[in-house]
């Protein structure tokens, strides 16, 4: 068989474009990881009331135990995301998920206030946040660089996906089955379905398998950047970190002396405290109104629905127009007015229009925060700086829900509440606006005739 000038074989480059991207069995089983895993956690508030009363503890004891667990995912990001940054994606997440299954089951044969609070409250977090959707999203970043936000939007529609179809089923199977069966049966599949589907088709990069991100056929090595050698080793200097986002492959410390890092979790920080409030508080609140105990719920599901959607849609948008920081800074324009349209006008109408706003706003900041992370501070050391990022995104869901139940006791009223969160997203817009980007060039056609000899 003929060599063309590089040494290929001549007949093989048909094959090789027309050979199945793997990054695409990447992103689904990133996917339905999420999907699972995250659903299950999810839905998890389903269970605060039965257990309640069969274990006779109050609502205010197993309230807790969910704070804890939701407070520790965050912290837990950063040590996880250097697990993944040096053992790799496979076994990391490969152990979370065996931990959260395991953990899943021993739930379901909780006895004590201490046994919850150690497997909910303190292993399960660590379980979720080595398997889902952390370590996911900076997996599928080093599969796709130019189509870089829609891939993390599908893998943000997998955890949402979960939060709209695991919650029925477990609604149903907790009223056939109880709670304690259906925990188990939770864990059950996790450790049958999850893990040997992450052991068996989790590869760590395009490279591995001969192939390139976003499935691109390279036409020859020197059509590929070279490394840059232009910076020296060593600490990045403060004052040109701010002014220059980097272009090499940071590590903590540097991502932390520049500008973008601080923006970023600034935003993910009043993420986390919008999100945060407005699940634990927002049928609490419309209950406050005079509104009927049912409007609370079916406001959650349409935001479960149009969270899938709007994460889909500014993805996508983000690659379409080449930059991110743009789309993020719209996101959380959204959310602001949504949040300030529901405190102005309180009305059954309101109500609706603020259910579908804020869904298609709810998780569109994650494929973008993601994505700016990596385009920013590379992606050798990627899942410690956005393990550290999201640990805003936690705190900021913790300090809201915690603060936001304080002052309607003390007030009386949401209301107050609800309006600086609004507050908070527009700062956050102004953020995220701040992030500077460059639009990436366009890329070279590819070569439909090998070179000849």
């Amino acid at each position: 068989m003929r060599r063309d000038g590089c040494g290929r074989h001549k007949g093989m480059d048909a094959g090789a474009q027309r050979k199945l991207y793997y990054g695409w069995i990447i992103l689904g089983v990133c996917a339905f990881t999420n999907l699972l895993i995250l659903g299950v956690r999810f839905s998890s508030g389903i269970f605060l009331k039965p257990m309640s009363v069969e274990l006779t503890w109050s609502r205010s004891l197993v309230s807790q135990g969910f704070a804890l667990s939701n407070l520790l995912i965050g912290f837990y990001q950063p040590f996880t995301g250097r697990l993944l940054d040096r053992w790799g994606a496979r076994p990391t997440m490969a152990a979370g998920a065996l931990l959260t299954a395991v953990v899943t089951i021993l739930i379901s044969f909780t006895q004590a206030p201490w046994h919850f609070f150690a497997t909910f409250g303190v292993l399960y977090p660590l379980g979720v946040a080595g398997s889902a959707i952390g370590s996911s999203a900076a997996l599928v970043q080093r599969w796709f660089k130019r189509y870089r936000g829609t891939a993390l939007s599908v893998v943000t529609a997998g955890a949402s996906a979960g939060q709209f179809l695991v919650a029925p089923l477990f609604a149903f199977a907790l009223i056939a089955y109880g709670w304690r069966a259906t925990l188990f049966a939770s864990g059950l599949l996790v450790l049958l379905v999850i893990v040997p589907i992450l052991i068996i088709f989790v590869r760590e990069r395009p490279e591995v398998l001969g192939q390139f991100p976003d499935g691109a056929v390279a036409a020859s090595p020197r059509d590929a950047a070279p490394p840059s050698r232009s910076e020296p080793p060593g600490r990045t200097p403060v004052r040109a970190a701010i002014i220059t986002p980097p272009s090499r492959e940071c590590t903590l410390g540097e991502a932390s002396t520049t500008l973008p890092f601080w923006l970023l979790c600034g935003g993910f920080f009043v993420c986390g405290w919008t999100v945060g409030m407005v699940s634990a508080h927002i049928a609490a609140y419309l209950d406050d109104l005079g509104f009927s105990k049912e409007l609370g719920g079916y406001v959650l599901s349409v935001i479960g629905g149009m969270n899938i959607v709007g994460t889909l849609t500014m993805g996508g948008l983000s690659d379409r127009l080449g930059l991110k920081s743009v789309p993020l800074a719209v996101v959380y324009l959204i959310r602001g007015l949504a949040l300030l349209m529901l405190v102005l006008s309180p009305s059954f109408a309101s109500v609706m229009v603020f259910s579908f706003l804020i869904g298609f706003a709810w998780l569109a900041t994650v494929p973008m925060t993601y994505g700016l992370i990596g385009d920013h501070f590379g992606l050798r050391n990627l899942g410690v700086i956005s393990g550290f990022i999201y640990l805003a995104h936690q705190i900021g869901a913790g300090v809201s829900i915690s603060l936001a139940g304080w002052w309607a006791e003390a007030y009386g009223s949401y209301r107050g509440m609800f309006l600086l969160a609004a507050l908070l997203a527009f700062a956050a817009t102004v953020c995220s606006y701040a992030i500077q980007e460059q639009r990436p060039a366009a890329a070279p056609a590819p070569r439909t005739q090998p070179a000849k000899a």
